[in-house]
């Protein structure tokens, strides 16, 4: 997945010192964070400054788990807990590309990249707010969820970077909890709320009912995308789930290889899509996770719907709808005959339902 550091204009070409500053991991860009981004938008419009949002080029808990590993380890002090997991990484929803992608158009003027090493996990909450803050960004407002954890072992909350910006000048507000209010809905269908009861419709994808507690937030996410409830993911991110990454042809299917740690499908088969040539091609993937290549990687086969998708070997996002439950993949994610023919079935099954 690429990786970018610094700071990327995105709707503007104002510069960063001086802002409205939104914090967060911001990875995937679900319906929470776009809450936060449409007030902070709508604050510094009020105070006529521009509107960044400040995270970082790597997953902090990727970070400190390869830190608690062994892979750093300089910042065991920083890091005290230790042995957290192997240094596997945070299966990233967006990395910093797709961020800019998504944001392309909407509310914030620019996005800024920070390196999250060593010596950044042992800043004190304190030193955060004085020497990042204040000193580095220069921020004017600071906006933050009410869950956001900052500095030394995520000491810092919402009640002291409060505190903070009254020392260090600058204000801060604080948005409210976001979730879906929702026990069994299609997607598109429902209300999306804060704590303080303001409510907003959103349009998700997908065919079959969703089931959760209304949380909204990335670790959720993840969890339906390993387990394979893509509607469910769609709708707590606002758009279908997608990968990026190469896609060749061999015979009569194509081999999908993802950028980079990204959160990947549970093994199974899904109602898809390509981006070929500026085309949406429609079909199923088979995909078969942690396929032992040493990486990690799932093994993905695309399987067309139609005979004019052409492709050779490119670089595409594939986007996925729906699993297919009632057909087992094999640990090679290679398709009988039998199997394509009922899994394409399954694909015009599905969007015929959708347009009806």
């Amino acid at each position: 997945m690429t990786k970018l550091s610094g700071y990327y204009p995105i709707n503007s070409y104002s510069g960063y010192y001086g802002a409205a500053v939104g914090l967060g991991s911001f990875d995937g860009l679900h319906l929470g964070h776009m809450y936060l981004i449409a007030q902070l938008a709508r604050r510094a419009g009020e105070l006529g400054l521009p509107a960044i949002l400040y995270t970082f080029s790597d997953h902090p808990r990727t970070v400190l788990q390869n830190f608690s590993a062994g892979v750093k380890n300089d910042c065991r002090a920083a890091n005290p807990a230790g042995g957290v997991k192997a240094a596997n990484g945070v299966p990233l929803l967006t990395d910093g590309a797709a961020k800019l992608d998504i944001l392309r158009g909407a509310a914030p003027d620019g996005l800024y990249f920070d390196k999250f090493d060593s010596e950044f996990a042992a800043l004190a909450p304190e030193e955060f707010a004085r020497k990042i803050l204040a000193g580095k960004l220069g921020a004017r407002l600071v906006m933050a969820g009410r869950d956001y954890r900052f500095g030394r072992g995520r000491g810092g909350g919402a009640d002291d970077l409060v505190e903070y910006g009254s020392k260090y000048g600058f204000a801060v507000e604080i948005t409210d909890h976001y979730r879906i209010d929702y026990k069994s809905v299609r997607p598109g269908s429902a209300t999306a709320k804060t704590d303080s009861g303001n409510g907003r419709d959103y349009s998700g994808s997908g065919e079959q009912n969703i089931h959760a507690d209304g949380e909204v937030s990335s670790s959720v996410i993840r969890s339906h995308i390993s387990a394979g409830r893509m509607e469910a993911a769609a709708a707590l991110l606002g758009r279908l789930y997608s990968l990026r990454g190469s896609l060749r042809r061999s015979q009569e299917y194509g081999v999908f290889t993802p950028d980079g740690a990204a959160a990947a499908p549970g093994g199974g088969l899904y109602i898809a899509c390509a981006l070929l040539n500026g085309c949406r091609c429609r079909g199923i993937a088979a995909v078969v996770a942690n396929a032992g290549d040493g990486g990690g990687k799932p093994r993905v086969s695309f399987y067309p719907a139609h005979g004019q998708c052409d492709f050779g070997a490119i670089e595409t996002d594939l986007f996925f709808y729906s699993q297919i439950r009632d057909i087992m993949v094999g640990n090679g994610g290679f398709l009988s005959a039998a199997q394509v023919k009922h899994g394409l079935s399954a694909v015009g099954r599905y969007f015929m339902q959708r347009h009806n």
